[in-house]
């Protein structure tokens, strides 16, 4: 015999009455049971504990599951009082974060804790405001690593005006104002080099206008013919070493002379600083892309933080502080969730041995690809394959094992389709070497086969050119 409206009623208070909202919930929800009178108070109670929860949520920092909750109990019926409190709750938090996050230079991030808040529902005078801010910031950013330093600087003002608090955004006005002073002075200094065919002021300035646009394209076409113009003269001079039959060519442990090799025990490798056990640098190849390098055994993945360290990979994304952990252990690597993480869209709360190439999602919409694609590194390759970003903003990340190797092959840490051969990057030790099939350059010096170098060094060849710089 069917149950009465009446017995389910009965049913759906003993839940309510348990605190178990979401049973009472999907009871309340079958059929009609709702248009029975007796049914309304129930529902109205429903909605209240509903309200009470997305409070508690909220003053855990559980921001998302508040909104999703309050929206619930809109739907029951909830209280325009309570609902009106709870959302100037909602908008108090959420627009501390986005102050934060724009006085911390997280752009991103404050934008889509903005855009959250329009998706629920959540108005505020100070929102558009900001929000024009963070679209300003974000342009801004993008015009200066394209090198439009000008058209940057009046995005930088605009959004000051905007968010005057902000003190990021000030400092990256400032910033800008003497970066296109700056950049217009090295243009024409460069243009100059480049008439005059002088490649070894060409490099320095080319490099100098690329720390200030990495995607600055008059720059890497400058790099790239002068380091063309060098290798034809190193290699002219190799040669000429080459003919003098007491040169040693081989890369062992005996003295070999400046121009040919780095060995671990020479004066030009004590001129080197050595890095430390835990490295955290980001790889420009030229042509190819950034990629953020971390040697850390433990990493840690969430927002941007104040200050960063070598275990930490921050997310331009609305997550935990430590929203998940990676752990390498032996070959393979540990997902240690903190917050709301799937594998291979599967919830997990538990820790999770990752196989060679496997989707991690974190939060809602954070989604990462973790592969190890190369069957004798345990290096590991974080990609982005959400519309979010890595910052410092780079293609990807490189957790470091003990190798790193770029070259043509998929089996490549950083596929470099247009290279001859791979170059390795290894670890022994406390110190960083590169390894090279032949003839090849280091901060300006000829080496051959390998070579140790550092968190600041440049390693270039007539086939490429890519540059460590420490974060």
């Amino acid at each position: 015999m069917f149950q009465s409206w009446r017995q389910k009623l009965r049913d759906v208070a003993a839940a309510l009455n348990g605190g178990r909202l979401d049973e009472a919930g999907r009871l309340l929800s079958q059929g009609d049971l709702r248009s029975f009178a007796p049914a309304q108070p129930i529902a109205a109670e429903l909605a209240r504990q509903i309200i009470f929860r997305a409070e508690a949520e909220l003053a855990a920092g559980d921001f998302h599951a508040a909104c999703e909750h309050l929206r619930i109990a809109v739907a029951w019926g909830a209280a325009a009082s309570q609902c009106a409190a709870l959302k100037a709750k909602l908008i108090v938090v959420a627009l501390a974060d986005v102050e934060t996050w724009l006085a911390a230079g997280a752009f991103q991030l404050a934008a889509e804790k903005l855009a959250g808040l329009h998706a629920h529902g959540l108005q505020h005078p100070r929102c558009q405001a900001l929000q024009d801010a963070c679209k300003h910031c974000l342009a801004a950013e993008t015009l200066t690593t394209a090198g439009k330093f000008c058209e940057a600087k009046l995005n930088w003002e605009a959004a000051s005006l905007l968010a005057p608090r902000a003190s990021a955004v000030t400092a990256r006005r400032e910033a800008a104002t003497a970066a296109c002073q700056m950049a217009s002075e090295l243009t024409a200094q460069l243009h100059r080099a480049l008439t005059q065919q002088n490649w070894t002021e060409t490099l320095d300035i080319a490099n100098r206008l690329l720390e200030l646009s990495p995607a600055n394209t008059l720059a890497k076409e400058a790099r790239r013919r002068a380091w063309a113009a060098v290798e034809l003269k190193t290699h002219s001079q190799r040669l000429a070493i080459e003919r003098k039959p007491h040169v040693p060519l081989h890369t062992g442990q005996q003295s070999l002379p400046r121009v040919l090799s780095i060995s671990a025990g020479s004066a030009d490798s004590n001129a080197m600083s050595p890095p430390n056990n835990d490295l955290r640098f980001v790889l420009w190849v030229d042509g190819v892309g950034g990629y953020l390098v971390s040697t850390a055994d433990h990493v840690s993945l969430g927002p941007p933080m104040p200050t960063a360290s070598a275990d930490q990979i921050a997310i331009l994304a609305d997550l935990s502080r430590q929203h998940a952990t990676l752990h390498r252990d032996g070959e393979s690597y540990v997902l240690q969730p903190g917050q709301r993480v799937a594998l291979d869209g599967q919830s997990t709360t538990a820790p999770r041995h990752l196989g060679k190439d496997q989707a991690i999602t974190l939060g809602e919409s954070v989604k990462l690809r973790f592969r190890q694609p190369h069957p004798l590194s345990a290096t590991a390759c974080l990609g982005m394959q959400s519309r979010h970003r890595w910052q410092p903003a780079v293609d990807g990340v490189l957790l470091m094992a003990d190798s790193l190797v770029l070259g043509p092959k998929p089996s490549s840490h950083i596929v470099c389709r247009d290279w001859p051969s791979e170059l390795v990057i290894y670890r022994s030790g406390d110190k960083l070497y590169c390894r090279w099939p032949g003839a090849f350059e280091v901060d300006g010096i000829a080496v051959l086969d390998k070579a140790e170098i550092t968190s600041t060094s440049t390693i270039c060849h007539g086939d490429f050119s890519l540059t460590l710089e420490p974060v």
